[in-house]
């Protein structure tokens, strides 16, 4: 069973593996969207975002309502806003702490320079 668990695990987070699908999510955690309002959106076809849309909603990422002759898209539920919006956060933090790094090995650099005239 913890096999399987890590099978269906790693195929959820396919859906994170790409950039328009990413796009995607950061949209519906804003709101639900339709698929001409998300192609518009991020800027590609509404035929692409619906085979990302597609591959999200088999992975249970997305879930689709048709309304009228409407289909509206959003995130299966607040737990995955939650996960997008962390992985965020940890993305910013990991960002500032490489340009930290940089700075750091840049004033090491000057002083070096320095310390050499």
């Amino acid at each position: 069973m913890p096999r399987e668990i890590s099978r269906i695990h790693a195929n959820v987070c396919q859906v994170f593996a790409n950039p328009y699908r990413i796009e995607i999510i950061e949209a519906l955690v804003k709101s639900e969207h339709t698929t001409d309002a998300l192609a518009k959106l991020i800027g590609t076809s509404p035929s692409n975002i619906s085979q990302h849309l597609k591959m999200m909603r088999d992975r249970q990422v997305v879930v689709s309502d048709r309304r009228g002759l409407n289909v509206f898209h959003r995130l299966m539920n607040d737990k995955l806003k939650d996960l997008f919006l962390m992985e965020r956060e940890l993305l910013r933090e990991l960002m500032d702490r490489a340009a930290d790094i940089i700075e750091t090995e840049a004033n090491f650099k000057a002083l070096e320079g320095e310390i050499s005239k």
